[in-house]
């Protein structure tokens, strides 16, 4: 990381989002698939 990156804010990023952005809606996804509350087909395969 150079200087001018460290002076905008610049944060390490993950599939172009925010690291705590990601943590988030990963921590979302794994719960939903641990409880069993995912949909059936193809909008449920997508996430797990």
């Amino acid at each position: 990381m150079n200087e001018q990156e460290m002076n905008t804010g610049a944060t390490y990023k993950l599939f172009n989002l925010p690291w705590y952005y990601f943590g988030i809606f990963s921590l979302i996804v794994l719960i939903a698939t641990y409880t069993k509350v995912l949909p059936q087909g193809m909008a449920g395969c997508f996430a797990s």
